[in-house]
């Protein structure tokens, strides 16, 4: 039998950053007053990481993702991000995954899936998962993953 690990987020530590001044929409409906605003309104913002600035000075070394990839490994170092360390079992997922999105405007998770794990148990994750509201699922595959990477 396979062995399921959950996929362990990142967070922002409400104890270092005000949550209300760190979040964002999704980078694609961000208006560049919007980022403007954004970048202003906190240090930890995560437009940063999301929707970065171009800089007429960039260079395949310095760019917008190159920042990014830089505040996030400043972020976790510092402690204003954080890997979540807590498990949940089968019985719960759901109400877990409720209490994660009831708050969200964008309820959107992605699943990895591992090649030793069994579709039905992949399938029976996101059927989890659109019970607690999650209105789009994602799939990465360790294919996707790579060429993600190369990108």
């Amino acid at each position: 039998m396979p062995t399921l690990r959950p996929f362990q987020g990142v967070l922002y530590d409400p104890h270092r950053v005000n949550l209300s001044r760190v979040v964002a929409p999704p980078y694609d409906i961000i208006s560049p007053a919007d980022q403007k605003r954004f970048y202003q309104q906190d240090p930890h913002n995560v437009v940063r990481l999301i929707a970065g600035e171009v800089h007429p000075s960039d260079t395949p070394q310095d760019n917008k993702y190159t920042r990014a990839a830089a505040f996030f490994r400043e972020w976790l170092a510092d402690g204003t991000l954080r890997i979540n360390q807590e498990t949940v079992g089968w019985e719960a997922l759901r109400d877990r995954l409720e209490q994660i999105f009831k708050l969200r405007a964008n309820r959107t998770a992605f699943v990895r899936g591992e090649s030793v794990v069994e579709f039905q148990v992949v399938a029976r994750v996101i059927d989890v998962m659109r019970a607690a509201g999650v209105s789009s699922v994602g799939l990465m595959t360790p294919a996707l993953e790579k060429t993600n990477e190369t990108d």
